[in-house]
């Protein structure tokens, strides 16, 4: 068969494809494997960070479970520290308290033992006095009768 050439002679033979319909079928066999192979690596590579993905978000749920026990074990922790200084707050105010009171009533007692023995001083003093302004009265009036009779 004698067509035109490229540049436009005749009797050229014109270019055919070196390659058989056989070879072509090999070669597009041969890229479409590699499209597969490359195809079918990247579904295992996705399959492997899904999984890793999958991982990690259990390995966060786990840490977050446990910072979430931490944080509620720390607050326990707080609010058991806070009762016991509270309840050692009230124990302290209570024997300040008992202390004082003992104080007190100490105070109290001594000076009820203080106006007793004032009241008993007072008596005897008011006694005392009663008695001199008696023997003053007794001797002015034995000094009257004696001035009289003398």
């Amino acid at each position: 068969m004698h067509a035109m050439s490229e540049t436009g002679e005749p009797n050229a033979r014109v270019r055919r494809d070196p390659l058989s319909p056989h070879v072509r079928d090999e070669i597009m066999a041969e890229i479409l494997g590699d499209v597969h192979t490359l195809h079918k690596s990247v579904s295992d590579l996705a399959a492997i960070i899904q999984t890793s993905d999958e991982r990690l978000s259990g390995r966060i749920a786990d840490l977050l479970k446990a910072s979430s026990d931490f944080a509620n074990a720390r607050e326990g922790a707080i609010a058991e520290l806070s009762a016991q200084a509270s309840i050692a707050t009230q124990r302290r105010m209570a024997d300040s308290l008992g202390g004082m009171l003992a104080k007190v009533n100490l105070t109290l007692a001594s000076i009820g033992g203080n106006v007793r023995e004032s009241n008993t001083r007072r008596l005897i003093e008011l006694f005392a006095v009663a008695l001199a302004s008696a023997a003053l009265a007794g001797a002015a009036t034995l000094a009257g009768v004696w001035a009289l009779i003398h």
